[in-house]
């Protein structure tokens, strides 16, 4: 199949005609409800670098950029470096190459440490990556100019693989919907917690939270003062000998 970009990466289909495959054999939701979603939970949120792919993506369209800026003819009599909105653009790709470059590394320490980032996290880093190498991508294109729309330069063979990311290994839309429902099922199960606490409490009110000590009947004093803090209005109590 002619795909767009990732041609060093065959993609064909396959047709099977009178085959016949057990349950065991089957792809997807079909032979189990939920496993399809596990899968991808456990495959997106294991040790390996989810957000990997799009880092020397983000890197080389900035190291290209930053070669063709050397080499560029200046424009209008003044080097395209010299221009502000071509520095911005610089700016912001080496913010994005540094951020994924930060998440990639923060990943493989946490993982040496045996921590499994949470599928929110996962997700986060994969929604991220994929945009920001597309990002870069079009902004090299844009600082090359018409040679950036020529296959003959660099840039518009990484440009045409990175847009891929945001497709496949879960697109950018269901990355957001995983990421907001993971974020959702969290937060509803610690405030769970929390509020069976609360109702353990209020069903108890003679218990303190903190130490959990039987607090005084209030029955015994309600409705009556006790004896030794009785005083009549303009009185001083007074003590009385046996």
């Amino acid at each position: 199949m002619r795909k767009m970009g990732q041609h060093g990466s065959p993609t064909g289909e396959v047709f099977l005609s009178d085959v016949r495959a057990g349950r065991d054999r089957l792809l997807g939701e079909r032979e189990d409800p939920k496993g399809g979603a596990d899968k991808a939970r456990a495959t997106t949120s294991s040790p390996s670098v989810p957000a990997s792919p799009p880092c020397p993506s983000a890197s080389s369209k900035s190291a290209s950029t930053l070669d063709r800026l050397r080499e560029a003819p200046s424009a209008l009599g003044t080097a395209i470096a010299d221009y502000q909105l071509i520095q911005l653009k610089l700016a912001q790709m080496e913010v994005a190459r540094v951020n994924v470059r930060n998440m990639v590394f923060a990943h493989i320490e946490r993982s040496s440490h045996g921590a499994v980032p949470s599928f929110a996290e996962a997700s986060a880093m994969k929604l991220y990556s994929a945009q920001a190498a597309c990002q870069v991508a079009d902004d090299a294109i844009q600082i090359f100019g018409g040679n950036g729309y020529i296959a003959e330069y660099r840039v518009e063979q990484l440009s045409r693989d990175a847009r891929v990311l945001r497709i496949y290994a879960g697109t950018d839309e269901m990355q957001v919907i995983a990421i907001a429902k993971d974020l959702i099922r969290d937060y509803s199960s610690r405030h769970r917690v929390t509020d069976v606490a609360d109702r353990r409490h209020r069903s108890n009110p003679c218990t303190t939270a903190s130490t959990r000590a039987p607090c005084r009947d209030s029955r015994a004093t309600s409705g009556r003062t006790p004896r030794a803090s009785r005083t009549t209005p303009g009185l001083t109590p007074r003590s009385f000998e046996s």
